[in-house]
């Protein structure tokens, strides 16, 4: 599988015959607030975005993607571009507004105990924040195709305890629900968070800090009959809260060894996970350390977190690029592709790598392809740029399902294909909306099971519609053959 890297994306059958690949195409239709923008999955502090300025009604230039991995050393934004033309047809229809989104191989060491649900045995996993209790209860969920689900999040303490921002009681509804489901599934509890990590550093500093803080997991499996921990700690030896997580560069070492003490004291079977950047932890000399071998001994998957590579920006770029497709990407090393070939390169297994793929998207005020009409509101409920999920997308009209079961553009709304990422946007002449939809997602668990990966886990399942089309489409990806 070593040629991954240099694929052409692996489209459907349906959207390949309306994407043409080279191509970055348009396709018209006829007819918890602040506390869930500090908790969001993010790749970084500050947000960069590649340019992505239509030239005329039927080109674009696009970079393909951008970099915000955590890694100091990444590249920020540059003006490079290529100018693909468009494809699409059809006529443009009244604006209507839109509002962005609130985010097997076992060894003898790691447990790698997930049995999949989904298709040719590949993992879906998915986050269950805790603040989308009343959109999304734990009693609600479709436990049919979820291995696994993660509780996001208790947070980290230095002084190697942990505490819960909100009721405790919907960890143990969460699950109750899944275990209690006519297919069981696993309950994950993860750790940190964006905003939420500074804590790691002081409770893996030292031996006696590292043998309290496994203690600490150890009694809360007890307590809540969790499945296993997940740990997204963002980032070891980078920053955090406007600066450094550790003063000596030993958090990467330090967290490795966490991680080995916690698998020899937690209950065989347990799972332990961590949510990861596409660039490898960084070491004491600020560059991406050489090996992450400890680390793979310990954990059954990380989750690669590709998503927040380009956030609300004038000048959009896509917000979870599936590869360098065009070549052209002034921060290749933030992509699906890259971020595999990076932590297999670090020394993590294939089969323990995990897609992080989000629900959501961004949208932004932009008056490239001017058109009058209202706004769309983001998840706080304005139209200033943030986050949107995808059912809100489809809740505010911007997208219809067809009868071909796939989203395109509404009410003057336009949809685009950026072949160079592999993820569409959607434009009105006074927004741009960058975001993953069925085409896109279905692509990422086409491109996880030909990359010899073990799956995909997608932040969060709120973002996601009633009848669960993005993950319905996460399944239809796993499908392609080898």
């Amino acid at each position: 599988m070593g040629g991954f890297l240099d694929l052409v994306s692996p489209r459907s059958a349906q959207e390949a015959q309306t994407h043409p690949t080279g191509s970055f195409t348009k396709r018209t239709s006829g007819g918890k607030k602040n506390r869930r923008q500090r908790r969001r999955k993010s790749a970084s502090k500050k947000r960069s975005s590649t340019t992505c300025q239509p030239k005329s009604s039927n080109s674009t230039t696009t970079d393909g993607g951008g970099d915000t991995s955590g890694n100091k050393n990444s590249t920020t934004t540059s003006g490079n571009s290529t100018t693909v033309p468009s494809a699409g047809t059809g006529s443009k229809n009244t604006t209507a507004p839109i509002s962005s989104g609130s985010d097997k191989n076992a060894t003898t060491s790691s447990s790698n105990s997930t049995s999949a649900k989904s298709e040719q045995g590949q993992i879906l996993g998915g986050y269950w924040p805790n603040w989308t209790a009343s959109k999304v209860p734990p009693e609600s969920i479709d436990w049919d195709h979820f291995d696994y689900m993660n509780y996001a999040f208790a947070i980290p303490k230095s002084d190697s305890t942990v505490s819960f921002d909100g009721d405790k009681t919907l960890l143990t509804r969460l699950v109750k629900s899944a275990h209690g489901a006519k297919s069981p599934s696993k309950v994950v509890l993860s750790v940190g968070g964006w905003g939420n990590s500074a804590g790691f550093s002081g409770a893996v500093a030292s031996d006696s800090s590292r043998k309290k803080f496994v203690q600490t997991f150890v009694d809360l499996q007890k307590q809540y009959n969790l499945d296993g921990f997940d740990f997204d700690w963002e980032y070891p030896n980078n920053v955090q809260n406007g600066r450094r997580a550790s003063s000596d560069g030993q958090d990467t070492t330090n967290f490795q060894t966490f991680l080995q003490q916690l698998r020899a004291a937690l209950p065989a079977g347990q799972m332990i996970t961590a949510a990861v950047p596409q660039t490898v932890w960084l070491g004491s000399n600020g560059q991406p350390v050489g090996s992450v071998a400890r680390a793979g001994d310990a954990l059954d998957y990380i989750v690669i977190m590709n998503y927040d590579v380009n956030g609300a920006s004038s000048t959009p770029g896509p917000n979870a690029p599936l590869a360098n497709l065009c070549g052209n990407s002034s921060q290749p090393t933030a992509s699906a592709a890259a971020g595999v070939k990076q932590w297999t390169a670090a020394g993590m297994p294939r089969k323990k790598i995990l897609l992080g793929v989000p629900a959501y998207g961004y949208v932004q005020n932009s008056s490239k392809l001017r058109l009058k009409g209202r706004s769309l509101k983001n998840s706080e409920g304005t139209t200033a740029n943030g986050q949107v999920n995808f059912n809100l997308l489809v809740e505010q009209g911007a997208l219809k399902k067809g009868s071909d079961g796939l989203f395109d553009g509404a009410n003057g709304w336009t949809k685009y294909w950026d072949d160079c990422s592999d993820t569409p946007y959607l434009a009105n002449g006074q927004q741009v909306v960058t975001y993953d939809d069925t085409s896109s997602m279905r692509d990422k668990a086409a491109f996880s099971k030909l990359a010899g990966i073990a799956g995909v886990n997608m932040w969060s399942i709120d973002g996601d519609t009633k009848d669960g089309d993005l993950r319905n489409a996460l399944l239809q990806g796993f499908q392609v053959n080898s």
